[in-house]
């Protein structure tokens, strides 16, 4: 009942963590950046002048009505060696561009973009998985601030991170045969290797291989989607901002112009300085109803889109690329080649300093232990709770799991 009431304490509205430490700083100044840029640029649209067009002296009057106008309605981009006049109607609409003023929306759908694979996170562990490990990690900080509850909490940990009871009584079983009977084997690797053999045919279920391994798997998943999301985005700001057809890796463009001595970069394809604005402008004294008139305008608004975007660019190519390549490629390599190691060396490592480990007997049982009875799931928790509390808390934990499972064993 303890425990029940402790779980029931802990569902209160969370703000603990549910990932690793340092996926959660990644992920939190790449939303940060994401806000802040999107708040300068909304601002930059709503408060300042995102539009100047040089207006005529005759037209001083409509001044505000033709930047405004040519805001909402698109200008064309034409190149400076061309003149107003030398291109025909048809290609000024092929090169009216739109796309200027949502700059803001853009980033604001990134930040959902970027958040989505936390939600996607928080939906698989939760509903999926059934591991609520904002509960986990409430129950790691009451236990850091709350000595007097320390065994509760324990007991608590221990229940989620290792095999539940109905599940591990084969294993347990077959252990105790082992101690009841270990004096008459003269071969203990080979009667210890018999336990391996019964506890792998207990568990050789494809459906139990993959439940053991749910967590990692779909921890996996989501780093391969923000991989992708991070890929997929550099490779689209990559395209877009080249404003040489030649080139095919933006970075060199930036390098070059800054190496050749210039102060500011090449205008962008897609956010042109200048650009040119048609307005059917109705005069009163004049025969004819209509007059289309060509006004240059100055796009300040697009400088910073473009300085926002190399910043986004710079950002998913030196951090989140390399980032999640490292952590794809050490859990891929972990999961195909050396997930039980990978999981008895922790173990090990968190247990020899405090003298648990003295005999061959403890080293067999280490095994089997970090193998079956915590499985991939439970050092995956394990993993979790280091990283987000210290190595001392997490062998603390761990010893209270050893020891239980120790006592399962003599008893």
């Amino acid at each position: 009942m303890d425990l029940v009431r402790l779980a029931q304490y802990f569902r209160k509205p969370q703000h603990g963590f549910n990932d690793f430490k340092n996926d959660r700083i990644i992920s939190k100044y790449t939303i940060m950046i994401l806000l802040f840029l999107a708040s300068i640029s909304t601002f930059k649209r709503f408060y300042l002048s995102p539009i100047n067009c040089w207006i005529p002296a005759e037209f001083k009057r409509y001044k505000k009505f033709i930047n405004k106008y040519c805001w909402l309605k698109g200008l064309y981009y034409a190149e400076q060696k061309y003149e107003s006049f030398a291109l025909s109607l048809e290609d000024k609409q092929e090169k009216l561009i739109y796309y200027y003023q949502w700059m803001h929306f853009y980033l604001i759908v990134l930040i959902l973009l970027f958040y989505l694979p936390k939600v996607l996170w928080d939906f698989l562990t939760i509903k999926i998985l059934d591991f609520d490990l904002y509960n986990f990690s409430s129950a790691l900080t009451l236990y850091q601030i709350k000595p007097c509850e320390k065994e509760k909490i324990l007991n608590y940990l221990s229940s989620i991170i290792k095999t539940p009871e109905d599940q591990d009584s084969e294993l347990i079983n077959n252990l105790k045969k082992f101690y009841l009977y270990k004096s008459k084997f003269k071969n203990f690797g080979q009667h210890s290797k018999k336990i391996f053999i019964e506890s792998d045919l207990s568990q050789k279920s494809v459906f139990n291989q993959i439940k053991k391994t749910s967590l990692i798997l779909n921890y996996f998943l989501i780093k391969l989607i923000n991989l992708g999301l991070s890929l997929t985005l550099f490779y689209v700001l990559n395209q877009l901002l080249i404003s040489e057809s030649d080139r095919t890796f933006y970075l060199r463009e930036i390098i070059d112009e800054f190496s050749n001595g210039k102060s500011e970069l090449s205008d962008s394809k897609i956010f042109p300085n200048l650009a040119i604005c048609n307005v059917m402008i109705k005069e009163v004294n004049s025969y004819s109803s209509n007059h289309f008139y060509s006004f240059n305008c100055v796009l300040p608004f697009n400088l910073f889109n473009h300085k926002i975007s190399m910043v986004l660019y710079l950002w998913i190519l030196f951090v989140l690329i390399p980032f999640n390549l490292i952590i794809v490629f050490k859990w891929l390599k972990n999961i195909v080649f050396s997930l039980s190691n990978q999981n008895y060396n922790f173990v090990r490592d968190h247990l020899i300093p405090f003298g648990y480990l003295k005999t061959e007997t403890d080293e067999f049982l280490l095994k089997v232990f970090s193998q079956y009875y915590l499985n991939s799931n439970g050092i995956f928790l394990l993993r979790l709770l280091e990283s987000n509390s210290s190595y001392l808390t997490t062998s603390d934990v761990l010893s209270f799991i050893w020891n239980k499972f120790k006592i399962k064993i003599y008893n």
